[in-house]
């Protein structure tokens, strides 16, 4: 993901999701579910606006008294030319996805997410499919992934992989 390595605050990622014309939404801290109050269907349609993002950090940032917050990118549709896809590998790394080098995001806890530009409306939002003999799980529409700098449920940041991010 271009520009992941300037990333130091939630703010910082918010704001290069924004300018990189991907949507995303607030999850709940160190969990996967959307946080409560935010409907995260109307952000598979659309980008957020700058002043929601700005109202999430507000409202949510612990720097600011709120429980802390993540992030989620939903998969499958597009605003602009980016359609995120994602691919979940719990152990083994399919060697023609490895071969890819696409923006990939590790965290202490299940395998890597690869994640990979698509046309729009590929998918349902979760299928289990067979590459290279590994089962992975293929995130299209309706999908989303948790994106760098949440935390993870055992602490450990959502990061990308160095040169891969």
């Amino acid at each position: 993901m271009k520009g992941a390595n300037r990333i130091r605050t939630m703010q910082d990622a918010l704001a290069l999701y924004h300018e990189l014309g991907l949507s995303c939404y607030p999850t709940v801290f160190m969990e996967k579910r959307c946080m409560p109050g935010v409907g995260w269907r109307v952000y598979q349609q659309r980008v957020p606006m700058g002043e929601e993002l700005g109202l999430w950090h507000y409202n949510y940032s612990q720097d600011n008294g709120g429980p802390g917050y993540g992030i989620a990118i939903p998969t499958g549709y597009g605003t602009g030319s980016i359609v995120p896809y994602a691919v979940d590998s719990d152990h083994e790394v399919p060697e023609s996805i490895e071969r890819c080098h696409t923006t990939t995001i590790e965290h202490e806890g299940r395998g890597p997410c690869f994640v990979f530009n698509g046309p729009p409306g590929m998918g349902p939002a979760k299928l289990v499919v067979n590459i290279d003999g590994t089962e992975v799980e293929l995130k299209g529409m309706g999908g989303s992934f948790t994106a760098p700098f949440s935390i993870y449920e055992n602490g450990t940041p959502y990061h990308c992989c160095p040169g891969q991010g």
